[in-house]
């Protein structure tokens, strides 16, 4: 996959972010880092994502791991706004602690077709090495 040229730049999906999905505006999403079949999103964990344990919710993670991967269908597809999620399952795999340290959900390509593109997220702690949780999931792109 190395090969493969990227179709989207770091600018490009973040503006495509902040002003079609308005959960991730307000949950303050960045993108880190991307290329071809490779995307990673940054959360700043804040006290407003908390659920009672002291621990970040379970929606947020869901939707850090749901962006990671539309991140991730740009990097492959290009800026196709309308690429619509058509299954996502994710395993929570231990809390996710309020701390101040950010999340980063790092979504890694498994397949791409001409109108599915299937990858899976590892969201953890950028200081540590074991995920909080894995999501895997597939995306529909329209056609053109």
């Amino acid at each position: 996959m190395t090969d493969q040229i990227c179709r989207v730049s770091a600018e490009e999906f973040q503006a495509i972010l902040d002003e079609g999905v308005t959960f991730a505006n307000w949950w303050g999403f960045q993108t880190e880092s991307l290329s071809y079949g490779r995307f990673t999103l940054r959360q700043p964990v804040r006290k407003d994502h908390q659920r009672p344990g002291g621990i970040v919710g379970g929606p947020v993670l869901f939707g850090l791991a749901d962006s990671a991967l539309y991140g991730l269908v740009m990097t492959v597809a290009g800026p196709v706004k309308m690429a619509i999620t058509t299954d996502m399952s994710i395993r929570f795999l231990r809390p996710a602690g309020l701390r101040d340290t950010d999340l980063l959900a790092e979504a890694r390509l498994i397949k791409a077709g001409k109108r599915l593109v299937i990858g899976e997220v590892a969201i953890r702690h950028e200081d540590e090495e074991d995920p909080v949780c894995h999501a895997t999931g597939t995306y529909s792109i329209p056609p053109k």
